[in-house]
């Protein structure tokens, strides 16, 4: 029933959100440390998400939301809800603003212009839907979607780093990288991903383009 799709939901997000905080590298804070400095942030998304990107991204938002207010949850927790996904990806994005002293909305705000650019939530489903037979086979796959969120993570810092935020101004710092990434989707789109070694040329040919190389 409802209540449970929401509590298995919000289940996925702990787990996302555990899993990034115990691969992190070692620091001297404690996780419970880290967590404390990130609450301010982390509800600062939580509440900001609603606007970011623009109609085609919150369409698959509020495609759910609207499901789950036609099932009887309250158009608060409805929307709410609908946008936790996102921020499974609030502890990179929380991260990033931290370590170059920005708001975490305006980081936020680039992360999903990166993204939309570099269809990375469309690669990452491709690569999420792949057949695996075996545990090596699942196991490469997860491991290729952690690759195409730190070529995520490495390109916003690129940005903050070396275009002030501005991710015009990155694509005018690397004319040819428009055109190569309209190529590459061009063939991914054709031929598919059909196993794991698409995949993980698809994405270090991608993170080669987005960085400039």
């Amino acid at each position: 029933d409802t209540s449970r799709l929401l509590l298995r939901d919000i289940d996925r997000l702990v787990s996302v959100i555990t899993r990034w905080y115990l691969n992190r590298p070692a620091t001297p804070s404690t996780i419970d440390e880290e967590i404390a400095l990130a609450e301010g942030d982390f509800e600062s998304l939580a509440e900001g998400v609603p606007r970011l990107g623009d109609d085609e991204w919150r369409a698959s938002f509020e495609a759910v939301a609207a499901d789950m207010i036609q099932q009887g949850v309250p158009e608060p927790i409805a929307r709410r809800h609908a946008y936790q996904r996102s921020l499974r990806r609030a502890p990179d994005i929380i991260d990033l603003a931290q370590t170059h002293g920005r708001e975490a909305m305006e980081v936020a705000t680039i992360y999903t212009a990166v993204s939309k650019e570099f269809r990375v939530d469309w690669l990452e489903r491709q690569i999420r839907d792949l057949p695996g037979a075996t545990t090596f086979e699942r196991l490469a796959a997860e491991s290729l979607r952690d690759d195409l969120q730190q070529m995520r993570r490495d390109v916003v810092a690129m940005i903050l780093e070396e275009s002030d935020g501005s991710i015009d101004a990155h694509f005018d710092k690397f004319p040819r990288m428009i055109p190569r990434r309209d190529r590459l989707f061009s063939w991914l789109e054709r031929d598919g991903i059909v196993d794991v070694s698409a995949g993980l040329i698809a994405v270090r040919r991608l993170s080669q383009i987005a960085m400039g190389r």
